[in-house]
């Protein structure tokens, strides 16, 4: 059972001048005896298009957005166990899986991270193909019981290459979701104003849809501690799930 308790700041009131009163509540939850989390299956899209080559900040000596999106990745597949299993998929003007998704053995770990040391930028930004691939990738690796599934799918900018408009990327990544795959979004830099309409960055709204659709979360990153909490904050929501 949940405990409940509340503490007064003191242990008589004068009902003439009784003044202001403080008080404490605290709340118990019973200990959990040999809580497992459940396995996770994840596949990470990044998005690698010449955009993700600039200064994630105005600072002069700021890293780039792809180097800050590579650093969160790789400890983001740090803190995953053997138990889980991992995907990595880049796009650009194109897409390419760089790792369908498998147990995250010592050796495979070390190749990802290697795969992801690597990344470099390139093209535009067709995010459809990036989405559809990862999340056939997921498809292709069946649940295999009770696990946790996520596509985490990363961009700094407007779809520029391919279906580029809000409803239809909408549409197509929605039919192409058939396992019902919950879908992260994280949209990284400027943020444009409403159906990409007011300069470069991502669409706030777009990525949104495709969170809110498929179940998943939409997270907002400006900067290295913002990008890094987002991945924080998912890796804690996806690791908390026991039953």
């Amino acid at each position: 059972m949940v405990q409940i308790n509340v503490r007064l700041d003191r242990t008589k009131i004068d009902h003439r001048n009784p003044g202001d009163v403080h008080y404490m509540v605290s709340i118990a939850a019973p200990e959990v005896a040999n809580a497992e989390r459940k396995p996770i299956d994840v596949v990470l899209i990044i998005d690698v298009s010449t955009s993700m080559d600039e200064s994630a900040t105005s600072r002069d000596d700021s890293r780039t957005k792809l180097a800050l999106a590579c650093d969160a990745a790789a400890r983001f597949v740090q803190n995953l166990t053997a138990h889980d299993r991992v995907g990595l998929v880049t796009y650009s003007d194109t897409v390419t899986t760089l790792a369908p998704v498998a147990e995250l053995t010592a050796e495979r770990r070390g190749m990802l991270n290697d795969a992801i040391a690597r990344l470099h930028t390139v093209g535009g930004t067709n995010l459809v193909v990036g989405a559809l691939r990862g999340i056939g990738c997921m498809a292709e690796c069946p649940a295999n019981g009770d696990r946790v599934r996520r596509v985490i799918l990363f961009t700094d900018g407007l779809p520029t290459v391919g279906v580029t408009s809000h409803a239809q990327v909408v549409d197509m990544i929605g039919r192409g979701n058939m396992g019902n795959t919950p879908i992260t979004t994280i949209g990284f830099g400027a943020a444009v104003v409403a159906n990409g309409q007011g300069g470069g960055g991502y669409d706030p709204e777009l990525l949104t849809a495709i969170a809110r659709m498929s179940g998943g979360n939409f997270y907002h990153a400006e900067g290295e501690d913002d990008i890094l909490g987002a991945f924080a904050l998912e890796l804690g929501s996806l690791r908390s799930v026991a039953a």
